[in-house]
């Protein structure tokens, strides 16, 4: 086992068996994930589509409300406060949701709003990573997506550590990241075909790939802690099979 200069481990397994060992954590619970998502995916992108297709819409066959550019306006700022209040919390929710899957405990789907029970953290998180993100951008793409990847674990230690405080959430993402980054950027990478059907979808795949990849960071988050190691185990079938395996 490989360690960063931090104590943490260096993900080393291929993005092929993090994927099954996500799978297999949600085995038999399929349907508790979809459901989940589902609510995920209304509270995320329904009142965005309503705000953004609907509305103008009939604004334009009655003949109602300000001229277009300023009703356009005033919808694509509502739209984004929309999004800037809820994402933070939804995003805490549904990482605690898939989190306590993975771990097999007990989770149901209305879980994914128990990260409004912790509004107050969860939106400060998202906006103050957004704004790192962002200054780091302003220098080039590439630092920006490098500090995206850097704080990419806050919300999963902030699911598991509620007390931590919101700048020592960011800096032990940081430290867990050290060496990892790219490992977590070729992860996610392996689901952009997915996620990519999902939009073609309308939305409607997204259902399966979010708890999907979800999962998958889990399973990179507790790897990094030391707490997952991917046993090997031979099944019958063209090639290996991987099952999870948390240690105490």
């Amino acid at each position: 086992m490989t360690m960063n200069p931090f104590g943490f481990r260096l993900v080393t397994e291929p993005s092929v068996n993090l994927r099954a060992v996500a799978r297999e954590a949600l085995r038999g619970r399929w349907g508790t994930a979809i459901g989940g998502a589902i609510l995920w995916v209304i509270l995320t992108l329904v009142p965005v589509m309503i705000f953004t297709y609907v509305i103008p819409v009939e604004s334009l066959i009655f003949n109602v409300g300000p001229p277009p550019y300023e009703d356009s306006y005033q919808i694509n700022l509502v739209v984004e406060l929309y999004s800037l209040v809820v994402s933070g919390p939804l995003t805490l929710g549904f990482t605690r949701f898939i989190m306590n899957m993975f771990r097999q405990k007990d989770a149901a789907p209305m879980d994914v709003l128990d990260g409004f029970t912790r509004f107050g953290k969860s939106f400060a998180l998202y906006v103050v990573m957004g704004v790192f993100i962002f200054l780091w951008t302003l220098l080039l793409i590439v630092p920006g997506l490098i500090a995206l990847y850097r704080y990419s674990m806050a919300f999963q230690i902030l699911a598991d550590n509620p007390d931590i405080k919101i700048m020592d959430a960011i800096r032990l993402s940081s430290r867990m990241m050290f060496g990892n980054k790219w490992k977590l950027f070729c992860l996610n990478l392996s689901f952009i075909g997915w996620f990519l059907l999902g939009y073609l979808t309308l939305g409607i795949g997204l259902i399966y790939v979010q708890p999907y990849q979800t999962s998958a960071q889990v399973a990179f988050y507790e790897m990094i802690c030391g707490r997952l190691e991917i046993q090997h185990v031979a099944e019958p079938g063209p090639g290996p099979g991987e099952g999870p395996r948390l240690m105490p």
